[in-house]
């Protein structure tokens, strides 16, 4: 099994250099470039809510990611100290509804669900902890 682990204060040119640290990780595996994209876009989408609404007044906070690769999945682990949120428990979008009366919000949490096999969140000491896999 390998692990990576990152971790960073909660604002966007920190994990945009965390990301990218991420992102060549996979490049230098054998994964497919659909896998990469979509680990990519599901980390981008989950953090940047984190930040942009989880810390209310511009506090400051911690993110850390963890990902656990094994010989059949990817693990990825986020913890936030950001206000209790499950990402789970967000309105599904009504994509029929004709794009100038949509609700703005919510695909990404959507995409999310549709490209992982698995979510799971729990609030556990103060913190979110969330779950995504993808299945190898």
């Amino acid at each position: 099994m390998e692990h990576i682990y990152i971790s960073f204060n909660n604002s966007i040119t920190e994990f945009n250099y965390s990301l990218q640290k991420i992102i060549s990780y996979f490049e230098t595996g054998n994964y497919s470039e659909e896998l990469k994209f979509n680990i990519q876009l599901c980390i981008d989408e989950l953090v940047t809510n984190i930040i942009n609404y989880g810390y209310p007044d511009e506090a400051e906070g911690k993110i850390e990611i963890y990902i656990d690769i094994t010989s059949d999945k990817i693990i990825i682990k986020i913890f936030d100290d950001a206000i209790a949120y499950n990402p789970l428990d967000a309105p599904e979008p009504d994509l029929d509804a004709p794009i100038e009366s949509r609700k703005i919000g919510g695909l990404g949490v959507f995409l999310v669900k549709n490209l992982t096999q698995n979510q799971f969140y729990e609030r556990i000491n103060n913190k979110n902890h969330f779950q995504i896999e993808f299945h190898l």
